[in-house]
């Protein structure tokens, strides 16, 4: 028998050839993720808007784990800052990565700050043809009323098979109509793209280039007679053999 509950817990019961195993800490992380519920997709901050970054601990089962520490910092405190909470505020325009560590376990958010005010692009409808390729033009205006470069915005087709989008370059895949659009945050603009296809045989307007002129062809003309046609493209073996025994010329003919 046991002689008391501690006994049992640090040693098992005397004469037992069972013990207790000591216990395992459920409570090590093993997974970090930032989680930013506030942020667009395109990770992008108005400068002097604040949000609150949540740092998510995760056990080796996918367990959540609370009321552990993490480390917030930041690779650029002249364009975003973070304090020891997570609340990040963006200071200028610019891009910067914000860190959450716990201990040996880390991870990053890629954020943009930019202090514009009003989008627009131009032209707002365009007609191509399919292998075009077309510069789009952004106006991108800050509160102050200065022109920004395009530098921090992000661009997006919403159907990549007709027109494709990069850097405001725009290339017409295949016929159809497709947005394409400008965005900072809220802030967006879009145009309207329409794909013809090309005329066929001209590659700069999207059609099959030409294939490679015909490579001439052999004819025969025999002489003597015989018992097939005097012209034929392919005689066959008995044929070539009858020929070597008799007068016969070629010609070449495109």
């Amino acid at each position: 028998m046991c002689m008391g509950l501690a006994t049992a817990l640090l040693g098992g019961c005397a004469g037992s050839d069972s013990g207790l195993v000591a216990p395992t800490d459920d409570e090590t992380p093993t997974q970090i993720s930032i989680l930013a519920s506030d942020l667009p997709e395109d990770g992008t901050l108005v400068v002097g808007e604040s949000l609150l970054l949540t740092a998510e601990l995760r056990d080796g089962r996918g367990r959540m784990i609370n009321g552990k520490s993490v480390k917030w910092s930041t690779s650029d405190p002249t364009v975003a800052t973070v304090d020891n909470k997570g609340q990040m505020t963006g200071v200028a325009a610019g891009r910067a990565t914000i860190e959450a560590s716990h201990r040996d376990l880390s991870t990053t958010l890629d954020i943009v700050v930019h202090d514009l005010s009003s989008l627009e692009l131009e032209p707002a409808e365009v007609a191509l043809v399919v292998g075009d390729t077309l510069e789009l033009t952004v106006v991108a205006r800050a509160a102050d009323g200065g022109l920004r470069d395009g530098s921090l915005l992000s661009w997006t087709s919403s159907d990549p098979t007709v027109a494709t989008v990069e850097a405001g370059t725009v290339i017409a895949r295949g016929e159809g109509s497709a947005i394409v659009a400008v965005e900072a945050g809220e802030l967006r603009a879009e145009s309207r793209v329409g794909v013809e296809p090309g005329d066929a045989g001209d590659p700069g307007g999207g059609g099959d280039p030409p294939g490679p002129a015909p490579a001439p062809s052999v004819k025969f003309y025999v002489s003597a007679s015989s018992s097939f046609d005097e012209w034929t493209r392919a005689p066959t073996a008995e044929q070539q053999e009858w020929m070597r025994d008799h007068y016969f010329r070629m010609r070449t003919s495109s």
